[in-house]
């Protein structure tokens, strides 16, 4: 099991580093298709639900969207919200509280939706020192590794530098002992496959109309 769990966070490791590395050295890009906001949303859920089960661990969610489709590169948003879930799961006692919510706020674009996410939890918190510069590349609060929680300290430098990418923004709130706020704004220019579907249920009403079907 020792040996296992070991494997694993090396490969984690290994995989952080590579990550870091083709990010500072401006080879990463986004590659936007269309993609279903409420359908990442529901998968980023299913992925968490039973871990934070395990733990006894509260886990709320919400969705509150207009638009559905939107352009982006959803590996990379992914990414985010699992790095951002992660920690919420990995720094929160058994028995704590974990709250994930997206929401469509006001964009000033009009081509554009803009979503906040907002992870909230009841964890072991980080203190004002430590929090200026919680996006520095290894860094890591001293109770975390006296708490024995295992990890690189590259996550949310990974999250920030993606964040940066998709011009977006992140701020986090956090106090020990009390927990840690997380939001993220982003925008995402909205997709005309929404108009397209619209457009095709309104053909199919009026194909049916005056017409029974069992």
């Amino acid at each position: 099991t020792k040996i296992k769990s070991s494997s694993n966070f090396l490969l984690s490791l290994i995989n952080n580093v590579l990550e870091v590395a083709r990010i500072e050295s401006g080879k990463t890009e986004l590659h936007e298709e269309v993609k279903n906001m409420k359908e990442l949303h529901e998968e980023v859920v299913s992925i968490f639900q039973e871990q934070m089960k395990s733990k006894e661990i509260t886990f709320t969610h919400s969705l509150d969207i207009t638009h559905k489709y939107v352009l982006l590169d959803s590996t990379k948003l992914r990414e985010i919200l699992l790095n951002i879930l992660s920690n919420a799961l990995k720094y929160t006692l058994n028995g704590g509280t974990v709250d994930y919510s997206m929401k469509e706020i006001p964009s000033q674009e009009g081509n554009k939706a803009t979503y906040r996410i907002v992870v909230l939890d009841t964890g072991i918190g980080m203190s004002k020192e430590f929090l200026a510069n919680i996006f520095d590349e290894f860094s890591r609060e001293r109770t975390t590794t006296e708490s024995g929680v295992i990890g690189s300290g590259l996550g949310m430098s990974i999250v920030k530098q993606l964040v940066d990418l998709m011009n977006g923004n992140i701020e986090i709130e956090s106090e020990k002992g009390k927990g840690t706020k997380v939001t993220i704004n982003l925008s995402f220019k909205i997709s005309d496959k929404e108009d397209q579907i619209l457009k095709e249920i309104e053909c199919d009403e009026a194909n049916v109309k005056g017409k029974r079907i069992l």
